[in-house]
Formats: C-alpha cells, structure tokens, sequence
C-alpha cells in the first residue's frame, strides 16, 4: 500500500488473485469508504482519496471476507 501519506491515490499491490473488499475507517471507528473489487491476473488495484478530508484512517483489506491487512493511513 503506497504513497503513505497519501494525496488522491493509492494504490495497492496484491500477491493472491481473489475477491477483495477495501474499508477505510476515520478515527472513530465511522467507514468513510467501502470498495469491493475482484483480482483476476492482475495484482494491483487504487482507490481515490480525492474525497476524504485530511486526517487520520484505518485501512483494512479483507480476501473472501477475512481479513488479511491492516494499516494506519494518513490523507493529505
């Protein structure tokens, strides 16, 4: 997951093909983005921050509902 601090797009490299689902959280706990998307040959994916006020997050990836990564992210 890069550019962290991020300012419009980031971007996410993955190593399993797969059903994703994306979920970015503000500091309270409140989901501020859902994105679900699916991998099939293809080993990278990027969400627009363009929306997001800058702050604080929480980025959790989850494959077929479980969740495999988490990161703090910081919106610019």
């Amino acid at each position: 997951v890069y550019p962290n601090p991020v300012q419009g797009e980031l971007k996410m490299n993955f190593e399993k093909e797969g059903s994703y689902k994306a979920v970015i959280t503000d500091i309270t706990g409140r989901k501020v983005l859902e994105n679900m998307f699916e991998l099939n040959g293809k080993f990278e994916h990027s969400l627009s921050t363009s929306n997001m006020a800058a702050g604080f997050y929480h980025l959790s990836l989850l494959l077929n509902n479980e969740q495999v990564y988490k990161q703090r992210l910081i919106v610019q």
